[in-house]
């Protein structure tokens, strides 16, 4: 399993925010209501920053928090987003978002993409706010938001909203949140959900891959989106149907109340191959409607049937339900199987070693390199055989080599 991945313990002391009608008291305490009509930049030396009231960077500006810096949010207070927010960290000094009072919280980051917002960032905490980042729709940017390294903890909402455009949220963890991530179109990589009431609440168009969720209430409650390669583990409920539920792909599901709960919409089926499904406290799978479900070629931790059937609750159970027909199942983990898994250490097929083969991704068993570049010629986006045709940043007698070897031919041939 994914270990939780450890944040470092923010500093006591908590810095604020520093911005338009700002007053600076003289314990560096800055604070900030208004409007943002210039690109501003908001400082450890300024630091801490406090909203009194809602702050709006207007289009076309951007602001940029340094490394080390504490926002704090006045009740009910938003920082909306119409330009760019810049907001860096770095893995020994991270940015604080957070509510002043916790009693009385603040709304959190609004980014307004209709109007050209969008917010980069890297190594940021999110405490203690109603929605820590709230994504306006629709298509303004091309991507509204990139997370990577940041943690949320005990706010209502972690991330909310949709854009129509992806957010990027790579490896961020999930912790104490009522909701962690809601709504829509978000690709979530390489992150941690644990101890929230839901993990994923009614969204829809989202996809997740390589993540860890672990003790939540419900970890994935959603739909219309791929969860592939992911450990989820010791929630209430694993997977929850919503609209049509997910594609599960590469999963290991266990030791949750409820493994999967599967549901349909509008006549679409959400979909499980080749996942391990097994040792689930309440059944391995729930079927929630009418319809018939066919999940071939998952492992559910047994080879014997009435062991299967035992931890599946369908209409062998509830006339009212629809089947869940799970033959032909796997004979062994997903990893284990050629199945799953056809040509283990060869991604393309191609009788080439991963570790070994100039394009691991397209098969290319003859490892044509005409340019001599170690990219083979059916994945190489650039065959050059003039100059440095090696990519070793000099023309040299390699180069020449290389040249003399292919006198006469084209790429290809």
């Amino acid at each position: 399993m994914k270990k939780h991945r450890a944040l470092s313990t923010f500093r006591v002391i908590v810095p604020l925010l520093a911005g338009v009608f700002a007053t600076q008291a003289a314990w560096a305490q800055t604070q900030v209501c208004g409007n943002i009509t210039a690109d501003t930049t908001w400082t450890s030396q300024g630091s801490p920053y406090q909203l009194t009231c809602d702050v709006r960077l207007h289009s076309g500006y951007t602001l940029t928090i340094e490394p080390g810096v504490v926002v704090e949010f006045d009740s009910a207070t938003t920082l909306r987003i119409d330009g760019t927010l810049v907001a860096l960290g770095t893995s020994a000094d991270h940015i604080v978002f957070e509510s002043s009072d916790v009693q009385n919280r603040g709304q959190g980051v609004r980014l307004a993409t209709n109007d050209g917002g969008s917010g980069s960032f890297d190594y940021v905490e999110f405490r203690s706010l109603n929605t820590a980042i709230n994504i306006d729709c629709c298509w303004g940017v091309p991507v509204p938001a990139s997370i990577t390294n940041s943690m949320f903890w005990d706010n209502v909402v972690g991330i909310g909203g949709y854009a129509g455009n992806d957010a990027i949220v790579t490896a961020c963890d999930f912790e104490g949140n009522t909701y962690a991530i809601t709504q829509a179109d978000k690709v979530i990589t390489d992150s941690t959900f644990s101890n929230n009431d839901y993990g994923l609440y009614q969204t829809e168009r989202i996809d997740v891959y390589d993540s860890t969720f672990e003790s939540n209430g419900t970890a994935l409650y959603g739909g219309r989106g791929n969860v592939e390669g992911c450990t989820i583990i010791g929630n209430q409920v694993g997977v929850q149907g919503f609209f049509e539920g997910f594609a599960l792909r590469e999963n290991t599901i266990t030791q949750n109340g409820t493994g999967i709960q599967f549901t349909d919409y509008s006549g679409a089926i959400a979909t499980a191959e080749c996942n391990n499904i097994y040792d689930n406290t309440g059944y391995n799978a729930v079927v929630q409607t009418q319809t018939n479900f066919a999940q071939p070629n998952n492992w559910w931790g047994s080879t014997d049937p009435n062991a299967i059937e035992a931890g599946i609750y369908d209409r062998q159970d509830d006339p009212t339900l629809g089947l869940l027909t799970y033959s032909p199942f796997l004979a062994a983990p997903w990893e284990q199987t050629q199945t799953c898994v056809p040509c283990p250490g060869d991604e393309d097929c191609d009788g080439v070693p991963d570790a070994s083969d100039n394009c691991p991704s397209v098969p290319n068993p003859g490892q044509e390199d005409c340019d001599g570049d170690g990219i083979g010629d059916a994945c190489d986006p650039q065959i050059d055989l003039a100059g440095d045709i090696n990519g070793d940043g000099s023309v040299d007698l390699a180069d020449l080599a290389i040249l003399l070897a292919n006198f006469g031919k084209s790429c290809g041939n």
